[in-house]
């Protein structure tokens, strides 16, 4: 028949060897994106900074006791007293110990000022299943790692001196006993100043003081003023006296005998000298004349005689007058005194009052005194042999040792990645060019089957 023949199709499946074709032919771009990538992770981790980092190592132990007096201790599961004391380590109020630690030492060892603690860099681990805990302080400057590391050990310590141990029980009694005799002493002193000033020693005792010293006052009172009655007859007396002179006054003197100023010598010795001298002028008129000078003579002597008497009566006047007046002054004063001793009498009460409040206050206080002292016997007792928690340092902050270390995962990954990343490039680019670069593509677009094939010839020297 004139039929035309089937068109016969030709399939061609590829091979390994096309595969490889592709990547010999595209191997500048497959070596330049592996040669890029891997340029770049290594330089990448060459350009990472290298940290540093110091470790210290630190015993915690464990338990904590009910109360002072008791010598029961409680001890936590170990995971929780792990946890506890990872957040313990990792808390603000650890932390701002370390700050001021860190800044204190920085400014000693003559670091810049820019140098501030970061909490951020702190790392706490336990070692094992112990109670041994790591602390870790990581930083660009090795020297400010050795730092921080320490002042994280020295604050945590300090902080677990402070908040998980006993507290120092001795220092404490020590105190409350110095403060608590103080404060009786100074109560004390105020009770014998309020004694002192309100002349006040006890109710009974001051109401029987006060009644005898009232009674002795108006006893005396009554005396003085018998003296009194009895200075102002003298007084008046004087005072007649004073207004006569001459004769009429010595002849009043012999007729108004007063023993208690007649008795001054001064006068006995006038009185006696004006009779010797009145005897001697009777016995001159009877022989001479008042002209005669031996008896002008003695009447002279008479007259200046009489004159002084005159003078020694005006002072016994003035002696008698004052010696009145000081017994009127006394009398005033133990009038005032006995009102004031009533007073006192009768404000007995409110004294009496104030009295038991010191009273009170110290007898408070001794038995506050003696309660500390017992108390400081029974601590003493209870504490003995038992032990208080306790951070011990194993090891200070190390020397700081670099933490820049090799990721060789991650520096393996990159040129891996790189040349799945190569291959895909590569084939992309081979699937851009339509030139015929093999068997199968020749028999592709031919529609022929390929019968044969030569080599590349290549020239040979």
């Amino acid at each position: 028949s004139n039929a035309m023949p089937e068109k016969t199709e030709i399939t061609q499946e590829t091979t390994l060897r096309d595969f490889l074709n592709v990547i010999f032919r595209r191997k500048w771009i497959i070596v330049s994106v592996v040669a890029l990538a891997t340029v770049t992770v290594f330089y990448l981790n060459a350009r990472k900074p290298a940290f540093w980092e110091s470790t210290s190592r630190l015993l915690v132990q464990r338990g904590e006791r009910n109360d002072v007096f008791s010598g029961h201790v409680r001890y936590l599961s170990w995971q929780e007293e792990v946890s506890s004391q990872i957040e313990v380590i990792l808390s603000e109020s650890v932390f701002k110990g370390a700050k001021q630690v860190f800044a204190d030492s920085v400014a000693a060892s003559g670091l810049p000022d820019v140098w501030k603690f970061q909490p951020g860099r702190v790392r706490a681990k336990v070692v094992g299943e112990s109670n041994v805990f790591t602390i870790s302080y990581v930083d660009l400057d090795p020297q400010v790692a050795r730092i921080g590391c320490q002042a994280m050990t020295v604050s945590f310590q300090d902080y677990y001196r402070e908040r998980k141990a006993l507290p120092a029980l001795e220092d404490f009694f020590v105190s409350q006993i110095d403060d608590v005799r103080e404060e009786l002493e100074f109560w004390q002193i105020k009770r014998n100043e309020f004694l002192n000033e309100e002349k006040f020693y006890g109710m009974a005792e001051e109401n029987y003081y006060l009644l005898q010293q009232i009674g002795s006052m108006e006893r005396e009172l009554i005396t003085v003023e018998s003296e009194i009655s009895i200075q102002m007859g003298r007084v008046d007396n004087l005072a007649e006296l004073r207004k006569k002179s001459g004769e009429e006054l010595e002849t009043e003197l012999a007729m108004r005998f007063s023993k208690h100023y007649m008795q001054r010598e001064i006068i006995q010795r006038i009185k006696i000298n004006l009779q010797s001298l009145n005897m001697e002028n009777e016995k001159l008129l009877q022989k001479y004349t008042e002209k005669h000078p031996e008896v002008m003579s003695v009447q002279q002597q008479i007259r200046e005689a009489r004159k002084d008497l005159e003078i020694e009566i005006e002072n016994a006047y003035q002696i008698e007058t004052q010696e009145l007046q000081a017994m009127s002054a006394k009398r005033e004063s133990l009038s005032r005194k006995i009102s004031e001793t009533r007073s006192r009498l009768d404000a007995l009460p409110d004294k009496d009052r104030e009295l038991r409040k010191f009273d009170i206050t110290i007898e408070n206080l001794k038995s506050k005194y003696e309660l500390l002292l017992k108390r400081q016997s029974e601590s003493d007792i209870a504490l003995a042999g038992q032990s208080t928690w306790e951070v011990t340092i194993l090891s200070q902050a190390s020397p700081p040792y670099s933490k820049k270390t090799s990721d060789y995962v991650r520096l393996a990954l990159g040129p891996l990645l790189s040349i799945v990343v190569a291959f895909g490039l590569a084939f992309f680019f081979e699937s851009l060019d339509h030139s015929v670069k093999n068997m199968s593509e020749a028999e592709e677009h031919l529609d022929l089957p390929v019968l044969a094939t030569i080599s590349e010839m290549r020239d040979r020297p």
